[in-house]
């Protein structure tokens, strides 16, 4: 694989890469091998099925809007959202003293906080936009999904969480420069600009919008970036990292199968 990826419109690819999969990578390659090479998914938490149902909700009416160019009744949008809850609240493994109608209810009022508030000021030409960008020599295509480009290009992408994040964080957010990539390589234009719409789960709910901006240098640090976590993966390198800060019960999912490394005994093949 060449040092930098060059993108191209067309190559013989038949795996897919993400912008999760680099993530967790660079967070812990030995994650990256229980959760990709041997598929092991953990149910759900909580708020991960809480954000979803959310996300999910912001799609349908801005979906409906692009032929409409209206939003959706609030009502309508709150009857998704909760049945589209009380349909995934099952598949989550609840944590003692966790109560989902208490979710529930915070989940409604974060759908109306952000109906009400931000959806009218937004005019959505794409939804949930799917991009495939193939590359020179490279056995991987590189997938990923937009989550919104308003009509005047600029990308907007939906966040759940219980912490307001950074300016810095945002601005290092791998997710926005892969959509950048993703939206260059499939329009041939440059974004208006990049946007983070957070709803932060809290006592009273808050919208907090981020804006942030990727340069073509950004782009190709990633690619280069890109370019070798792929080739590692190829070759099957995958080690724990102990010493990250999510190393620890409460933020790896495969704690169990790896307990800090110390259980992980993957060999590469000969």
């Amino acid at each position: 694989m060449p040092e930098q990826l060059k993108p191209q419109s067309s190559a013989d690819a038949q795996e897919t890469f993400s912008v999760s999969k680099l993530k967790m990578y660079l967070r812990c390659p030995a994650a990256y091998y229980y959760r990709y090479v041997l598929g092991l998914r953990p149910p759900p938490t909580s708020h991960q099925m809480l954000g979803t149902a959310i996300h999910s909700a912001i799609e349908f009416n801005f979906r409906k809007k692009i032929e409409t160019h209206e939003d959706l009744p609030l009502t309508e949008v709150q009857e998704f959202f909760t049945a589209n809850f009380n349909y995934s609240k099952g598949q989550v493994l609840w944590e003692p003293g966790e109560n989902p109608g208490k979710s529930l209810d915070e989940g409604v009022s974060m759908v109306t906080l952000y109906h009400t508030e931000a959806a009218p000021k937004i005019m959505p030409d794409l939804v949930e936009q799917v991009f495939h960008v193939r590359f020179e020599n490279c056995r991987y295509v590189f997938k990923g999904i937009i989550d919104l480009v308003t009509a005047d290009a600029l990308l907007i992408d939906h966040k759940t969480s219980s912490r307001t994040p950074s300016q810095e964080s945002i601005d290092k957010e791998l997710q926005a420069t892969a959509y950048s990539l993703g939206l260059r390589y499939m329009r041939k234009t440059i974004e208006k600009g990049i946007a983070f719409d957070y709803l932060i789960r809290c006592k009273t709910p808050k919208i907090v919008r981020f804006e942030t901006s990727r340069t073509q240098a950004d782009i190709d640090h990633f690619l280069q970036v890109l370019g070798m976590v792929m080739t590692s993966v190829q070759a099957g390198i995958f080690y724990p990292n102990s010493t990250g800060q999510f190393c620890t019960p409460k933020n790896c999912q495969f704690w169990e199968e790896c307990v800090g490394g110390r259980k992980f005994n993957y060999a590469p093949a000969q």
